[in-house]
């Protein structure tokens, strides 16, 4: 029986994993969390976050919004708490021709409303864009995450494109929930690895 077992499971390992089949796994997964299960484990990955010191010496912090139709490890009361803390926060607005990802600056989240594939965007009137070497630390979601800083996004691009225009010295930072961690992400040699990778569980760092 013992033997069986394992020749099942070195059949599985030997399966070719891509990138699709990832994303289309772990996006099942996170869909079977409970509200409440995915506002618990935000709120402990935000603690893991607040607590960092590249977090707190940072004056600049680009967030995302997330998105709650995907159950993504929800940012706003980040958002909110990094405006009382005096921190200047950006969120990004997706250019669809430029095929990129500009940061404006907010005051409050009430100057959020939704834009690009329904994810929450600075208002137009109230824009402020800043360029990407304003950023000191940058806060990015993704479907799946590996034990070595790599990170699969939703497939457009848009963060791979915007992580490969910040300087070395901008602290990288992905949100997941621990189920969206794997030991070893099928990558490629233009791929930006994270500084680190939070869950409610722990914090990963390369």
């Amino acid at each position: 029986m013992k033997r069986k077992s394992e020749e099942k499971f070195n059949k599985k390992k030997e399966k070719k994993v891509t990138k699709e089949s990832l994303r289309a796994e772990i996006k099942a997964k996170r869909e079977k969390l409970l509200a409440e299960e995915v506002k618990e484990k935000s709120r402990l990955i935000k603690e893991k976050l607040f607590s960092l010191p590249e977090f707190k010496s940072a004056h600049t912090v680009a967030f995302y919004a997330d998105l709650k139709e995907s159950k993504e490890v929800e940012t706003g009361e980040m958002i909110k708490e990094s405006l009382e803390m005096g921190k200047r926060v950006l969120i990004p607005i997706t250019d669809l021709i430029g095929k990129k990802l500009v940061f404006s600056e907010i005051r409050k989240l009430e100057d959020l409303s939704p834009g690009t594939f329904d994810i929450l965007e600075p208002i137009p009137e109230l824009r402020k864009i800043l360029p990407y070497e304003a950023i000191r630390l940058i806060v990015v979601p993704g479907v799946a995450f590996d034990l070595h800083g790599h990170r699969i996004g939703y497939g457009l691009g848009f963060y791979d494109r915007c992580l490969s225009k910040l300087t070395r010295y901008v602290t990288k930072i992905g949100l997941a929930f621990e189920l969206q961690i794997v030991d070893k992400l099928p990558r490629e040699d233009h791929d930006i690895k994270l500084n680190k990778v939070i869950t409610e569980e722990r914090i990963i760092e390369r």
